[in-house]
């Protein structure tokens, strides 16, 4: 981050009771103030997910929704 170090904890996914999937992801840098996480939700028999980004550095929180497409095959 920034040029600095960093360390970046992804949890273990969890699965809900309706299916959806959340995974988490957390970058700390080596200062307090620059944290981000983020959580994604893969929502179940869909390729839709949501993603919520928290404490993103000087810029504050975003949320947005989306769909995930496979890459083409070369």
């Amino acid at each position: 981050m920034n040029g600095g170090e960093a360390d970046l904890q992804i949890g273990e996914p969890e699965v809900r009771h309706n299916g959806d999937v959340n995974i988490s992801l957390r970058v700390q840098g080596s200062r307090h103030y620059r944290v981000f996480e983020w959580v994604m939700t893969l929502y179940h028999d869909s390729n839709q997910c949501s993603v919520q980004a928290n404490k993103v550095y000087m810029a504050g929180n975003y949320s947005f929704k989306g769909r995930i497409l496979p890459l083409p095959e070369k």
